[in-house]
């Protein structure tokens, strides 16, 4: 199955897309209004697969019908996160990018046991 990369210049929150999200609770309805990000393309381009930033800056919601898998790739090109045709989503706990993006600043520690190039869990 050939492997499709998302790239958005969005927020760090990349992990949290998926098909339906929970809305904030902090910021409701509104988003921060100190925030906004863009998504500017993907690429490939592929018929059926859709991005969108909620709330300003959030979170995305990346559409899937393409019938295909989509993975995300994390800061060091490994790979983030995966969505599958059903919907699926899988993110992999051996990519900094994981534990980076839990937080707006990226002000976590990453566990010493993660290191590029460790296979998905």
């Amino acid at each position: 199955m050939r492997r499709l990369l998302v790239v958005a210049a969005a927020c760090a929150g990349a992990a949290a897309c998926a098909s339906t999200l929970p809305a904030a609770t902090a910021l409701a309805h509104q988003g921060n209004p100190n925030f906004r990000s863009d998504v500017h393309g993907l690429e490939p381009a592929t018929r059926g697969v859709t991005v969108e930033v909620l709330n300003r800056d959030d979170r995305l919601l990346l559409t899937n019908r393409s019938g295909r898998t989509i993975v995300i790739q994390g800061y060091s090109g490994d790979p983030y996160a995966r969505l599958r045709p059903d919907g699926t989503v899988e993110v992999n706990h051996n990519s900094a990018a994981y534990y980076l993006n839990q937080e707006r600043d990226g002000e976590v520690p990453v566990p010493a046991a993660v290191q590029r190039g460790l296979p998905p869990d």
